[in-house]
């Protein structure tokens, strides 16, 4: 069996690509004694708000992954759950399928990351591993991949909220 520590972006500005609030660098800088001394690999996800993450821990990244975070944003607009892509363009959630689609890869990454691997992320990447309705931000989970390639994530600490964009 091997540990990875996932910590999810805390507090986020809204809008295109956004970095975390003052508020979201101290609900993550929080959690920097959950993670192993001497992580074996830092992945972060491609977004400003994961960028924070790393930075937050006091982290250099190691290795980059869009499953792991991307630049696009999920907000509630005038009502309606949007994602906000990269550019500042908005679309309806409904037709952004982008956590579905990566729930293959993001099961497979955790077979390949070694073990002590920290992976700064957000909420989509814990629900592509099957946490929809209670991935929370400024998070840190503790995911065991065994051999078969099986896991068991448990949340160690949430700073934050569940999102009400990803709930179900």
């Amino acid at each position: 069996m091997k540990m990875i520590t996932v910590v999810t972006h805390g507090d986020k500005e809204n809008g295109a690509n956004p970095g975390m609030t003052p508020l979201g660098f101290k609900q993550v800088a929080a959690l920097r004694s959950l993670l192993p001394e001497k992580p074996s690999m830092v992945v972060c996800g491609t977004g400003q708000r994961h960028l924070n993450v790393a930075k937050a821990l006091g982290l250099s990244s190691t290795s980059f992954s869009s499953i792991a975070g991307n630049a696009d944003s999920m907000e509630i607009v005038d009502g309606e759950k949007m994602v906000i892509l990269a550019d500042g363009s908005m679309v309806p959630i409904e037709t952004y399928p982008a956590v579905e689609e990566s729930i293959p890869s993001a099961k497979a990454l955790l077979s390949e990351w070694p073990n002590g691997t920290v992976v700064c992320s957000g909420r989509p990447f814990m629900m592509a591993l099957g946490y929809f309705n209670n991935a929370k931000s400024g998070a840190a989970y503790r995911v065991d991949v065994y051999d078969d390639s099986s896991f068991v994530a448990n949340l160690l600490v949430g700073q934050g909220a569940v999102d009400p964009c990803l709930t179900k």
